[in-house]
Protein backbone atom coordinates (compact mmCIF):
# COMPACT_ATOMS: atom_id res chain seq x y z
CA UNK A 1 0.00 0.00 0.00
CA UNK A 2 1.65 2.83 -0.51
CA UNK A 3 0.62 6.87 -0.36
CA UNK A 4 1.58 9.14 -3.27
CA UNK A 5 1.96 12.81 -2.81
CA UNK A 6 1.62 15.37 -6.14
CA UNK A 7 1.73 18.90 -5.70
CA UNK A 8 0.25 22.11 -7.88
CA UNK A 9 1.45 25.58 -7.87
CA UNK A 10 1.97 25.37 -4.30
CA UNK A 11 -1.32 23.29 -3.21
CA UNK A 12 -0.27 19.73 -2.25
CA UNK A 13 -3.05 17.76 -3.62
CA UNK A 14 -3.07 14.36 -2.39
CA UNK A 15 -3.29 10.97 -3.78
CA UNK A 16 -4.36 9.00 -0.84
CA UNK A 17 -4.33 5.51 -0.23
CA UNK A 18 -7.47 3.53 -0.62
CA UNK A 19 -8.86 1.03 1.55
CA UNK A 20 -8.33 -2.99 1.20
CA UNK A 21 -11.19 -4.92 0.11
CA UNK A 22 -12.91 -6.94 2.94
CA UNK A 23 -14.62 -10.02 1.58
CA UNK A 24 -18.18 -11.86 2.96
CA UNK A 25 -18.00 -12.84 6.88
CA UNK A 26 -18.35 -16.54 8.27
CA UNK A 27 -18.93 -15.12 11.64
CA UNK A 28 -22.15 -13.59 11.22
CA UNK A 29 -24.18 -10.46 11.37
CA UNK A 30 -21.28 -8.77 14.52
CA UNK A 31 -18.42 -9.40 11.59
CA UNK A 32 -20.70 -8.45 9.06
CA UNK A 33 -21.30 -4.73 11.16
CA UNK A 34 -17.42 -3.88 10.86
CA UNK A 35 -17.04 -4.56 7.19
CA UNK A 36 -20.37 -3.62 6.22
CA UNK A 37 -19.28 -0.30 7.79
CA UNK A 38 -15.88 0.33 6.22
CA UNK A 39 -16.35 -1.18 3.20
CA UNK A 40 -19.13 2.10 2.95
CA UNK A 41 -16.58 4.19 4.09
CA UNK A 42 -14.21 2.86 1.70
CA UNK A 43 -16.73 3.81 -1.01
CA UNK A 44 -16.52 7.05 0.39
CA UNK A 45 -13.11 7.41 0.46
CA UNK A 46 -12.77 6.34 -3.56
CA UNK A 47 -15.42 9.14 -4.24
CA UNK A 48 -13.01 11.93 -2.46
CA UNK A 49 -9.90 10.31 -4.05
CA UNK A 50 -11.71 11.47 -7.71
CA UNK A 51 -11.36 14.68 -6.59
CA UNK A 52 -8.32 15.22 -4.45
CA UNK A 53 -6.03 13.11 -6.60
CA UNK A 54 -6.97 15.57 -9.68
CA UNK A 55 -3.87 17.76 -10.84
CA UNK A 56 -6.37 20.31 -12.20
CA UNK A 57 -8.53 20.10 -9.02
CA UNK A 58 -9.32 23.81 -7.39
CA UNK A 59 -8.80 24.11 -3.88
CA UNK A 60 -12.42 24.85 -3.14
CA UNK A 61 -13.33 21.25 -5.36
CA UNK A 62 -11.00 19.63 -2.98
CA UNK A 63 -12.62 20.92 0.49
CA UNK A 64 -16.01 19.84 -1.24
CA UNK A 65 -15.34 16.25 -1.70
CA UNK A 66 -13.58 15.94 1.56
CA UNK A 67 -16.39 17.15 3.73
CA UNK A 68 -18.96 14.12 2.88
CA UNK A 69 -15.64 11.74 3.93
CA UNK A 70 -15.10 13.37 6.50
CA UNK A 71 -18.72 13.06 8.04
CA UNK A 72 -19.15 9.77 6.46
CA UNK A 73 -15.71 8.40 9.07
CA UNK A 74 -17.66 10.59 11.50
CA UNK A 75 -20.75 8.69 11.30
CA UNK A 76 -18.79 5.06 10.73
CA UNK A 77 -16.34 6.02 14.14
CA UNK A 78 -19.32 6.72 16.04
CA UNK A 79 -21.52 3.93 14.27
CA UNK A 80 -19.10 1.12 15.38
CA UNK A 81 -17.67 2.27 18.83
CA UNK A 82 -21.67 2.11 19.54
CA UNK A 83 -22.19 -1.12 18.20
CA UNK A 84 -23.18 -4.30 20.50
CA UNK A 85 -20.51 -6.55 20.28
CA UNK A 86 -20.48 -9.61 21.96
CA UNK A 87 -17.89 -11.64 20.22
CA UNK A 88 -14.66 -9.90 21.97
CA UNK A 89 -12.21 -10.41 18.81
CA UNK A 90 -14.64 -8.73 17.10
CA UNK A 91 -15.36 -5.99 19.37
CA UNK A 92 -11.55 -5.26 19.68
CA UNK A 93 -11.12 -4.73 15.96
CA UNK A 94 -14.48 -2.79 15.78
CA UNK A 95 -12.55 -0.52 18.17
CA UNK A 96 -9.36 0.11 16.04
CA UNK A 97 -11.36 0.66 13.27
CA UNK A 98 -13.58 3.37 15.07
CA UNK A 99 -10.33 5.08 16.25
CA UNK A 100 -9.12 4.74 12.67
CA UNK A 101 -12.48 6.50 11.26
CA UNK A 102 -12.99 9.61 13.69
CA UNK A 103 -9.48 10.38 13.13
CA UNK A 104 -9.76 9.99 9.96
CA UNK A 105 -12.65 12.16 9.99
CA UNK A 106 -11.12 14.78 12.07
CA UNK A 107 -7.71 14.83 9.62
CA UNK A 108 -10.59 15.27 6.64
CA UNK A 109 -12.38 18.19 7.95
CA UNK A 110 -8.93 19.44 9.05
CA UNK A 111 -7.86 19.55 5.25
CA UNK A 112 -11.31 20.83 3.85
CA UNK A 113 -10.74 24.15 5.90
CA UNK A 114 -7.55 24.52 4.54
CA UNK A 115 -8.17 23.70 1.41
CA UNK A 116 -11.26 26.38 1.77
CA UNK A 117 -8.68 29.15 2.81
CA UNK A 118 -6.43 28.00 0.16
CA UNK A 119 -9.06 29.34 -2.75
CA UNK A 120 -7.40 32.77 -3.68
CA UNK A 121 -4.12 31.13 -4.81
CA UNK A 122 -4.28 31.60 -8.69
CA UNK A 123 -5.57 35.23 -7.53
CA UNK A 124 -3.37 36.24 -5.18
CA UNK A 125 -0.08 34.56 -7.31
CA UNK A 126 -1.29 37.01 -10.82
CA UNK A 127 -2.12 39.79 -8.50
CA UNK A 128 2.00 39.57 -7.71
CA UNK A 129 3.18 38.55 -11.33
CA UNK A 130 0.97 41.67 -12.49
CA UNK A 131 2.12 44.58 -10.36
CA UNK A 132 6.13 43.30 -10.39
CA UNK A 133 5.42 44.19 -14.55
CA UNK A 134 3.63 47.23 -13.57
CA UNK A 135 6.58 48.63 -11.20
CA UNK A 136 9.24 47.53 -13.38
CA UNK A 137 7.74 49.52 -16.09
CA UNK A 138 7.37 52.83 -14.28
CA UNK A 139 10.59 52.11 -12.96
CA UNK A 140 12.04 51.73 -16.27
CA UNK A 141 9.97 55.04 -17.54
CA UNK A 142 11.71 56.63 -14.29
CA UNK A 143 14.60 56.09 -15.43
CA UNK A 144 14.22 56.99 -19.05
CA UNK A 145 12.56 60.64 -17.46
CA UNK A 146 15.91 61.06 -15.63
CA UNK A 147 18.43 60.68 -18.42
CA UNK A 148 16.39 62.87 -20.17
CA UNK A 149 16.87 65.64 -18.05
CA UNK A 150 14.47 65.18 -15.23
CA UNK A 151 15.72 66.89 -11.97
CA UNK A 152 15.98 63.84 -10.12
CA UNK A 153 18.79 63.80 -7.86
CA UNK A 154 17.06 63.93 -4.76
CA UNK A 155 14.63 61.16 -6.40
CA UNK A 156 17.72 59.11 -7.06
CA UNK A 157 18.64 59.02 -3.32
CA UNK A 158 15.25 57.52 -2.15
CA UNK A 159 15.35 55.07 -5.26
CA UNK A 160 18.65 53.55 -4.43
CA UNK A 161 17.48 52.59 -0.72
CA UNK A 162 14.56 51.05 -2.26
CA UNK A 163 14.27 47.69 -0.06
CA UNK A 164 14.09 44.49 -1.97
CA UNK A 165 11.09 42.33 -1.46
CA UNK A 166 12.08 38.58 -0.05
CA UNK A 167 13.10 35.56 -3.02
CA UNK A 168 10.56 33.13 -2.08
CA UNK A 169 7.21 34.06 -1.28
CA UNK A 170 7.47 31.09 1.35
CA UNK A 171 7.58 33.02 4.76
CA UNK A 172 5.16 35.27 5.86
CA UNK A 173 7.44 36.78 9.13
CA UNK A 174 9.77 37.63 6.30
CA UNK A 175 7.36 39.13 4.46
CA UNK A 176 5.64 41.40 7.05
CA UNK A 177 9.54 42.70 8.20
CA UNK A 178 9.90 43.81 4.17
CA UNK A 179 6.51 45.34 4.33
CA UNK A 180 7.54 47.36 7.13
CA UNK A 181 10.86 48.73 5.39
CA UNK A 182 8.43 49.60 2.09
CA UNK A 183 6.06 51.74 4.08
CA UNK A 184 9.08 53.61 6.18
CA UNK A 185 10.91 53.57 2.49
CA UNK A 186 7.50 55.09 1.01
CA UNK A 187 7.24 57.78 3.53
CA UNK A 188 10.71 59.25 2.65
CA UNK A 189 9.84 59.60 -0.99
CA UNK A 190 6.98 60.91 -0.35
CA UNK A 191 8.75 63.76 0.67
CA UNK A 192 10.71 64.13 -2.35
CA UNK A 193 9.22 67.27 -4.41
CA UNK A 194 8.93 66.38 -8.44
CA UNK A 195 7.94 69.00 -10.50
CA UNK A 196 8.08 66.80 -13.69
CA UNK A 197 4.30 65.82 -14.21
CA UNK A 198 5.54 63.01 -16.02
CA UNK A 199 8.09 61.72 -13.69
CA UNK A 200 5.87 62.23 -10.90
CA UNK A 201 3.03 60.20 -12.58
CA UNK A 202 5.25 57.56 -13.28
CA UNK A 203 6.82 57.56 -9.23
CA UNK A 204 3.31 57.50 -7.88
CA UNK A 205 2.49 54.28 -10.10
CA UNK A 206 5.98 52.89 -8.90
CA UNK A 207 4.84 53.33 -5.28
CA UNK A 208 1.63 52.26 -5.71
CA UNK A 209 2.47 49.37 -7.57
CA UNK A 210 5.08 47.79 -4.69
CA UNK A 211 2.15 48.82 -1.96
CA UNK A 212 -0.27 46.74 -4.08
CA UNK A 213 2.95 44.38 -4.86
CA UNK A 214 3.02 43.83 -0.99
CA UNK A 215 -0.48 43.65 -0.07
CA UNK A 216 -0.75 40.65 -2.77
CA UNK A 217 2.60 39.14 -1.66
CA UNK A 218 1.19 39.02 2.22
CA UNK A 219 -1.80 37.05 0.60
CA UNK A 220 0.17 34.49 -1.59
CA UNK A 221 2.16 33.71 1.61
CA UNK A 222 -0.43 33.09 3.85
CA UNK A 223 -1.81 30.86 1.58
CA UNK A 224 1.42 29.00 0.75
CA UNK A 225 1.61 28.49 4.59
CA UNK A 226 -1.69 27.11 4.89
CA UNK A 227 -0.69 24.67 1.88
CA UNK A 228 2.31 23.65 4.07
CA UNK A 229 -0.52 22.67 6.92
CA UNK A 230 -2.55 21.34 4.03
CA UNK A 231 0.51 18.73 3.73
CA UNK A 232 1.34 17.90 6.71
CA UNK A 233 -2.30 16.78 7.68
CA UNK A 234 -2.59 14.85 4.85
CA UNK A 235 0.59 12.91 5.44
CA UNK A 236 -1.22 12.11 9.00
CA UNK A 237 -3.88 11.08 6.88
CA UNK A 238 -2.29 8.14 5.28
CA UNK A 239 -1.07 7.09 8.02
CA UNK A 240 -4.30 6.87 9.52
CA UNK A 241 -5.70 4.96 6.45
CA UNK A 242 -2.98 2.28 6.98
CA UNK A 243 -4.48 2.12 10.64
CA UNK A 244 -7.75 1.73 9.16
CA UNK A 245 -6.34 -0.89 6.68
CA UNK A 246 -4.96 -2.99 9.82
CA UNK A 247 -7.64 -3.42 11.10
CA UNK A 248 -10.15 -4.23 7.87
CA UNK A 249 -6.71 -7.08 7.44
CA UNK A 250 -7.81 -8.27 10.78
CA UNK A 251 -11.55 -8.48 10.79
CA UNK A 252 -10.92 -10.22 6.85
CA UNK A 253 -8.56 -12.54 8.81
CA UNK A 254 -10.86 -13.40 11.57
CA UNK A 255 -14.04 -13.33 9.80
CA UNK A 256 -12.86 -15.40 7.44
CA UNK A 257 -10.98 -17.77 9.37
Amino acid sequence: MKSVARYGTSLAVIVVSSFLGMGCSKKGPECQTVIGSMNALGTKLSDAQKVTGAADSKPEQIAAALRPFAAAAKDTGDTLAKAELTVAEIKKIAAEASVASLALAASASKMANDAEQMKGLDAAGKAVDTQKKIVDAADAEIKKLCQAGAECAELAKVLVAFPPPPEKADNLEATGVWTGKLNAWATELAKVKIDNAALKTQVTAFDQGWKTFAAAMSTLVTITETAKKYDDVANAFNAQIDSANKAIADANGYCKS
